[in-house]
Order: C-alpha cells, then sequence, then structure tokens
C-alpha cells in the first residue's frame, strides 16, 4: 500500500467517517449504521490450502479496512478496498476477500464451539465439515474506494469472461448464466458522486472538494467559502485531502502540523497558488531574456551578412528568416 492510500485509510478508519461512507453508498444517507456499533477487525485472512500431493501452501491477505458492525438484529462485516489505479482483476480478488472471511468465520465458529470445546459428539457429516447444520455465517460487504480517473475496470465476474453474443444465442447464454455464479464488485469515487447529500460528515466536504481537482481557482474559491471547516482540519484529514487531490509533495510543508490547532487548508492552497503565479513569472521573465538573447544574435548574423555585401535574399535564406524581417532589421539599423 503506498503512503497516499495509508494516508486514506488512516482518515476513513474513523469510526463517525467509516459509518457515514457506507450509511451513504448502501441507505442513500439514512442513519442506519450507527458509528458506536462498529469495531475495528484483525485486516488478515489466510485459510492453509493442501494440494492432491498433500502438500499445503497458505494463502494470505490483508484487508485495507475490515469493521464489524454489530447491532441488536444481525451482524455484518464491512470492509473497504482502497484504489487509487484501476484493478481489471478487482471482482476475483474481491471474492478471494470476501471468501477468506467467511473461511475465517467458519473456523472461529468451529472452534468456538461448545462442542469442540467440551468434547461433545457432533454427527459426522458437521465433523467433516468442520461446520454444523445450524451454524450460520455474517455477511460481508465490500466497498471499492476508487479515487482515480473514471473507472474502466470491469464490474463483475461476467464482465471478465468476456462473454460473446455472437458464438451464443441468447437462450443458449440464459441457460449457461444459471449455472455460472456471478460476483459483482461495488465501485465508490468520490470525484464523480453527483448527490454528496447523502454524506452527514466532514466527508460530504471533502468529497465536493475533489470535484476542483486540477482547478486552482475553484479549489481556493471553494475552500474560502467552507473556511469555517477548512482553516483547521485534524492532521488526518489534511493528509487525505493531499492524497486525494495528488498534491502531497507540493503541501507538505504546509500540511505536515499534528499541533491541536490543526492544519489551514485555505492558507495552504493559497500559498500553493501563489507560489505557482510567482514561478510561472520567474520562468516568464527568464524564457523572455532567452528570446531576447535569441533575437540579438539573428539581428547580429544580419547585420554581419549585410557588411559582407550580401543581398537581402540570401541573408533571408541563410538564416531561414522571411525576407521582411531582414529588411525591418536593416532599415532599423540605417535609422
Amino acid at each position: 500500500m503506498g503512503k497516499a492510500d495509508v494516508a486514506i485509510k488512516s482518515w476513513l478508519k474513523d469510526s463517525n467517517r467509516f459509518a457515514d461512507l457506507f450509511n451513504g453508498i448502501i441507505f442513500g444517507g439514512r442513519n442506519v449504521i450507527l458509528s458506536e456499533n462498529l469495531t475495528e477487525v484483525n485486516s488478515e485472512s489466510d485459510v492453509i490450502i493442501v494440494g492432491k500431493n498433500n502438500k499445503s501452501r497458505v494463502v494470505e491477505k490483508y484487508r485495507d479496512i475490515i469493521m464489524r458492525w454489530k447491532d441488536n438484529l444481525y451482524l455484518v462485516l464491512l470492509a473497504v478496498e482502497i484504489q487509487d489505479r484501476i484493478h481489471y482483476g478487482m471482482p476475483v480478488r474481491k471474492m478471494l476477500y470476501d471468501a477468506l472471511s467467511y473461511t475465517d468465520q467458519m473456523r472461529n465458529i468451529w472452534q468456538n464451539s461448545s462442542a469442540v470445546v467440551y468434547n461433545k459428539k457432533v454427527e459426522t457429516d458437521e465433523f467433516l465439515s468442520r461446520f454444523r447444520k445450524d451454524d450460520k455465517l455474517y455477511p460481508v460487504i465490500t466497498i471499492v474506494f476508487y479515487y482515480g480517473d473514471e473507472w474502466d475496470g470491469n464490474f463483475d465476474l461476467y464482465d471478465m469472461f468476456g462473454f460473446d453474443d455472437d458464438l451464443l444465442n441468447k437462450e443458449d447464454m440464459k441457460t449457461l448464466k444459471k449455472y455460472i455464479s456471478n460476483y459483482k464488485i461495488t465501485v465508490f469515487n468520490p470525484s464523480l458522486e453527483k448527490n454528496l447529500n447523502i454524506f452527514k460528515s466532514d466527508l460530504q466536504k471533502v468529497f465536493e472538494m475533489i470535484k476542483y481537482k486540477g482547478d486552482k481557482k475553484g479549489l481556493i474559491e471553494y475552500t474560502t467559502q467552507n473556511r469555517d471547516y477548512f482553516s483547521c482540519v485534524d492532521y488526518e484529514t489534511s493528509q487525505a485531502i493531499k492524497a486525494l487531490l495528488g498534491t502531497g509533495d507540493l503541501l507538505k510543508h504546509t500540511l505536515n502540523s499534528k499541533t491541536k490547532e490543526g492544519n489551514d487548508v485555505c492558507k495552504a492552497l493559497q500559498d500553493l497558488y501563489d507560489d505557482g503565479i510567482t514561478e510561472g513569472k520567474k520562468i516568464g521573465r527568464e524564457e523572455g531574456r532567452e528570446e531576447g538573447r535569441e533575437e540579438g544574435r539573428e539581428e547580429g548574423k544580419i547585420l554581419a551578412f549585410s557588411e559582407m555585401g550580401f543581398s537581402l535574399e540570401e541573408i533571408a535564406n541563410r538564416i531561414s528568416k522571411p525576407l521582411e524581417y531582414v529588411e525591418e532589421v536593416i532599415g532599423l539599423q540605417t535609422i
């Protein structure tokens, strides 16, 4: 995981933001998931696979963020995978992550069952399954948090199969799909979300800010309009903003404070904008001086050739310039 992803992970791990993210995406902004009902879960999942030759290998994966949502009525595992680049195999990757989560559940349920703890007799099939008939799993919901350009990757397993309607008629394809399990992914791109009112925490302001990525003037205007929030953000938020805007190195000195006063994003962006204008002027002056030097060299050549007796046409051909330009230089010199 890159430094930018780590910054966003630290920011989204806050239980209030995490709950708000899922409430917005899944429940349209209704306050169904409460932050106090969330508990962070170990992000590591692994399973031992034994092959035909009895050799075993461990498949080990790490989630970016995973939380247990425990309500009075149900328990659900909520996970977030953070991406700044498109992963074209994401449906399979998500399927593997979720499968490992379910495998972990089965293992924990079996190890903690009263039958195993107290050496009670269990049915043969249950013993072989390591899962009793009445045991139940908790559902896993995974969201892909993508903050790059528009996602043009696959959204489900069927996309990866590349079904060709020309090879099979619609009826045969429909029949095949009954026996081929699909696996879909939910991709959330904050910069493309049209209705940000579904978020109630500071996610709304930061996600709205991302829409101005690449528009420095618009970015400064937006943060200035929301100065009450952006003039004093916590360290995690400032690092997430740098990552989401793609300005990590440019803002690393001005948004790197862990003090109680927080970071002033408005000032940091204004300073960045002003520095850009100053640098632009500096480059412009340098380019102007260079252009002036080049023009002086060309005029010197024209005058030298003229003193040597070359005609205006010959001079224009030698320096690859229009005849009018040569005439203008000679004319200015004789004034």
